[in-house]
């Protein structure tokens, strides 16, 4: 018999000791032929692998979607193997992988926790925008577009705009929100944009808060008592405001 060239030989050796473990076409089962036969199988199958069948005494494991084994350094997880339908293995260091995604939506963007298991399903989404895009707000977990003009939002939990002038008793608060004060212990204060009481304001005689309770708003309102808490000598030193007051006050006089 011609004897195999040398090469050939260390090649023969070489493949039958990678040979010991193997996996059939589809990567269904794998088998390890050192030794006594160990199978290795993803999901429901025949009791075969790459042509070997089992005999009794041989070693067997099942394994079904998400489990693993590791052999000789690596980890050979099963993919969609179940107890009625077979799988396959697929290698992989850890059962899946994580990453942050920006989605974006209609009125802005929003971040994400993306994982990818070694069998390639995805899981994680997001729907509500945590980052607006410009020219609108987050409010109420929704991106909108601010209010503009004499327009502001109905209440706290509604996104709605409406018309809202600015009166005595009424104005769009510091948040963009229709603020309705109550008249008979309230103004509307454009400074603060906020309703504050009448008696939070410095006490003045009854004459006086009679006088000028039908001021229009709170800044006319401090002028009026400001100036009839004068002597009344004094009240007319400037004519021209003390005329404008008595006018938007709707004060009657004497004269």
């Amino acid at each position: 018999m011609k004897k195999l060239p040398y090469f050939f030989a260390i090649l023969l050796i070489t493949t039958n000791s990678y040979a010991k473990f193997y996996s059939n076409g589809a990567k269904e089962c794998y088998i390890d032929t050192s030794g006594i036969n160990t199978f290795w199988f993803c999901g429901n199958q025949s009791t075969s692998c790459a042509g070997k069948g089992m005999r009794k005494y041989m070693k067997r494991h099942w394994y079904y979607h998400g489990e693993s084994f590791y052999k000789d350094g690596t980890t050979y997880w099963c993919c969609n193997g179940t107890q009625s339908n077979s799988g396959r293995f697929v290698e992989g260091a850890a059962w899946e992988k994580s990453e942050i995604v920006t989605k974006q939506l209609e009125n802005g963007t929003c971040n994400y926790e993306k994982k990818t298991n070694v069998c390639g399903e995805v899981s994680g989404d997001c729907t509500v925008p945590d980052q607006c895009n410009k020219g609108s707000i987050m409010r109420n977990n929704e991106c909108v577009v601010l209010c503009s003009g004499a327009y502001a939002f109905e209440n706290d939990v509604s996104n709605e705009c409406i018309p809202c002038e600015t009166t005595q008793y009424q104005g769009i608060s510091s948040s963009g929100v229709c603020t309705r004060c109550d008249p008979g212990t309230q103004f509307f204060d454009k400074t603060s944009k906020k309703c504050i009481e009448k008696n939070s304001l410095e006490t003045y005689s009854k004459t006086v808060m009679k006088k000028c309770f039908a001021c229009p708003n709170t800044d006319v309102f401090k002028t009026c008592i400001k100036i009839f808490n004068l002597p009344e000598n004094q009240q007319k030193n400037d004519i021209e405001t003390y005329n404008n007051i008595i006018k938007e006050c709707l004060i009657k006089t004497e004269n």
